[in-house]
């Protein structure tokens, strides 16, 4: 069942916040619930997601466009359904999946991620708090968010505990690739332009 949470997770005010169980959440994803509706499990809590705005949908697709590897090296997906952690179902906006896995049959889930990225417009608030915390938590190596706001890619890397240990802004002619396959560079200020 379904309850309305009265102390919601630390996440953007105006929001409908809903407590539920992640095992009834996926359920309700398998069985397409949540087909029409923008929606994430953040602290077992489900909360709505704000519809992307031109100048984040901008960025999303510079940053698809710039990240293409082969299929041998990594599969890029765009606003797939993740499993973290209990009670943390995401759906970031650009994922690097590893290969040769299943996910026909199941969620990707932390282990299967070679590179998140969270593109922040209205959502820094969740993507530096909640999010942040959770992926870390979970052991995601590499986790970017790209701030359009401010036209930073701020990059973390070696997960500690709900921390990452490097955090670093990168913009304009700086370049950065995935840890993991590092040939697959881009210039971060391609991402803002």
């Amino acid at each position: 069942m379904i309850q309305q949470a009265e102390a919601a997770a630390p996440v953007d005010a105006g929001l409908i916040h809903w407590r539920i169980s992640t095992e009834r959440y996926l359920q309700l994803a398998r069985d397409g619930v949540f087909e029409e509706d923008r929606v994430e499990l953040i602290n077992g809590n489900i909360i709505s997601m704000t519809p992307p705005n031109p100048p984040h949908n901008h960025c999303q697709i510079l940053l698809t466009n710039r990240l293409r590897p082969d299929e041998a090296t990594g599969l890029l997906a765009v606003e797939v359904t993740v499993h973290i952690a209990d009670g943390h179902v995401y759906q970031p906006d650009v994922v690097l999946l590893k290969p040769g896995r299943d996910y026909r049959t199941r969620y990707p889930v932390a282990d299967d991620l070679l590179l998140v990225v969270e593109t922040a417009n209205s959502s820094i608030r969740k993507d530096r708090g909640p999010k942040l915390r959770a992926y870390a938590a979970a052991g995601v190596a590499d986790y970017w968010i790209a701030d359009v706001q401010r036209g930073v890619l701020i990059t973390h890397r070696e997960p500690r505990e709900d921390s990452y240990r490097i955090v670093e802004e990168r913009r304009g002619d700086d370049r950065v690739s995935p840890l993991r396959l590092p040939e697959y560079g881009l210039r971060v200020g391609d991402l803002f332009e």
